[in-house]
């Protein structure tokens, strides 16, 4: 009579392949986690010279144009308070989409002024101006200070 032999995988050997596969995923949501921050903060520097650059072009639009940021900027108004900010605002809207909400959220604010960054302004755009200045600040996720950059108006 012959003898049935069984064959398979032991308990054992079915343990070490599943703590190796456990070992293999903790390094890689780590890895994940890294390369999503950093690709967060990197949208984020590019949304604040997107709009500095937009809000520099269409004020100096504005010197040969009755009205700039696609309709949102009567050119005769541009050194009233927060008037190109209002516009590249409105400009933006619904565009940049903040990077660190998981909702859809703009990125982009009218006279918000951060004294600081923290989770809740992470990826938000500030724009405000004053009849000679336009100042836009960034709060890149972090955890410094937030990225504030002001550019004359002609």
């Amino acid at each position: 009579m012959k003898a049935n032999k069984q064959t398979g995988f032991t308990l054992i050997e079915l343990l070490v392949v599943v703590a190796i596969i456990g070992i293999i995923a903790s390094i890689g949501v780590v890895a994940y986690s890294g390369y999503t921050s950093g690709a967060k903060q990197k949208v984020t520097r590019a949304q604040h010279a997107m709009t500095l650059k937009y809000a520099q072009s269409e004020a100096l639009k504005c010197n040969w144009q009755t009205t700039a940021a696609d309709g949102h900027l009567t050119c005769s108004k541009i050194h009233n308070t927060n008037e190109l900010a209002t516009a590249v605002r409105n400009a933006f809207d619904g565009e940049l989409l903040n990077p660190y909400k998981s909702h859809k959220e703009n990125t982009v604010a009218v006279n918000s002024t951060y004294y600081g960054c923290s989770e809740v302004n992470y990826g938000s755009i500030s724009v405000n101006n004053n009849s000679s200045r336009f100042t836009i600040s960034s709060c890149m996720g972090d955890g410094s200070s937030p990225l504030v950059q002001t550019v004359e108006l002609q």
